[in-house]
């Protein structure tokens, strides 16, 4: 790090000499985060409640946090920890708030064809469901602010700025987004993960910010978290189904949202995938 210059200079100087990654170390990474990640599932105890959820989302970034200090800066730049206008953030409040009713029907259909095994439904329910204030207080922290920022550095920052700086850009955003989906565990999840990450993947490529995305991407798990929790969902359903005003009100939202991320952003779209 050069004299005078803190992370946030770095971050924001685009002729700041930054380290080339190659794609074992990327993998190498993931593979260390997932690790840890397993080894921590493992050991924390279930009588600490919600806090197991916060202290595994928040472990997904040690990894990087660590190679980012042992690099001394010159990989911060993956990050994309660069600032926005309030105008493109508007735009993720836009779309993160209307993929919600949208996905949701999304994972509707598929588990109609492949429904879940009840075990494992019930036992990813309990993880989010919120008995009490606190509950509350630490979902919203690991799966709206955690989740977020931490996801969203790692493979929308790190991840995929790595895969683009090997040339293919929509290959890039293509790749990461599987990585997501797959390291979710979670087949029945796994095409509204996939479209979810390509959602955030160009949404990143477009800002050159991981931030947009992160504000998309915990208000899209909040709401979910939100609806789960108010069952019945009364007006928000019919039948087994989302009510069609949320989904077209959701599709509006997605709409104007990426419009806006669009119109106030430096790239365009039509540069971006080029």
């Amino acid at each position: 790090m050069y004299p005078g210059q803190n992370w946030w200079n770095i971050l924001e100087n685009k002729k700041t000499e930054i380290r080339s990654y190659t794609l074992r170390e990327v993998f190498t990474l993931l593979a260390g985060t997932l690790f840890l990640f397993m080894a921590l599932e493992t050991i924390l105890p279930a009588g600490i409640g919600k806090w197991r959820l916060l202290i595994l989302e928040a472990s997904l970034m040690v990894p990087l946090a660590a190679l980012m200090i042992v690099e001394r800066g010159t990989g911060l730049r993956y990050l994309r920890w660069h600032r926005v206008s309030p105008v493109i953030l508007l735009g993720a409040v836009l779309t993160g708030l209307g993929m919600t009713p949208i996905f949701d029907e999304i994972n509707r259909l598929f588990q109609m064809m492949v429904p879940m095994n009840p075990a494992i439904h019930s036992a990813l329910m309990d993880v989010f469901k919120a008995n009490d204030p606190m509950d509350w207080i630490l979902i919203i922290g690991a799966a709206v602010v955690v989740a977020g920022l931490v996801e969203e550095t790692l493979f929308r920052g790190f991840v995929q700025s790595v895969f683009e700086s090997k040339g293919d850009i929509a290959k890039a955003v293509l790749l990461t987004s599987f990585l997501f989906a797959v390291l979710h565990f979670n087949p029945w999840w796994f095409i509204e993960i996939l479209i979810l990450g390509v959602l955030l993947g160009a949404m990143a490529r477009i800002t050159d910010s991981i931030f947009p995305g992160a504000l998309a991407h915990g208000l899209y798990n909040g709401l979910g978290i939100t609806l789960l929790n108010l069952q019945p969902q009364k007006g928000y359903e019919m039948g087994v189904h989302v009510a069609p005003q949320w989904i077209i009100s959701g599709a509006v939202s997605v709409v104007a949202g990426l419009w806006l991320i669009h119109r106030f952003s430096v790239k365009k779209i039509e540069d971006t995938f080029i």
